[in-house]
């Protein structure tokens, strides 16, 4: 009898360990909070000798911020929140939807601008529709 329930308790115990495990897990997964700071956007002309000059863009920025571990798991660490993208939606006064963007980390590079009529594009559309049944 004590047999089995030390093969219970063993067990139970063992549940245990793997469940907190898992949690844990999720747990550190990125918490991000986005706000807008006080200075969110600036229009810049480019003056030369850059490549765009005399172009006017707009930026917008967003602080993210990774939100820490409460009390009395602050020292666990979360993990980092890397390679994202975000859709950023622009509404009026009245909540309607005005246009949405794409957004990345500001440390991110770029996705080089291909031209429509550009040979490796067509190529990689051309393989990707062949090898994947088409989109």
């Amino acid at each position: 009898m004590s047999i089995i329930i030390a093969f219970i308790t063993s067990l139970l115990g063992s549940f245990l360990a793997i469940f907190v495990a898992l949690w844990i897990e999720r747990q550190r997964r990125p918490n991000l909070r986005i706000t807008a700071p006080s200075r969110a956007s600036d229009v810049v002309t480019y003056v030369p000798p850059l490549s765009h000059a005399g172009e006017t863009w707009k930026f917008t920025r967003a602080l993210v911020e990774n939100i820490e571990f409460s009390e009395p798991f602050e020292w666990i660490p979360r993990y980092t929140a890397e390679n994202c993208w975000a859709q950023i939606e622009f509404q009026d006064i009245n909540s309607e939807r005005r246009f949405t963007m794409k957004g990345r980390w500001a440390s991110t590079p770029e996705l080089p601008h291909l031209p429509q009529e550009s040979w490796s594009l067509k190529t990689a559309l051309s393989r990707s529709r062949h090898d994947y049944g088409g989109f």
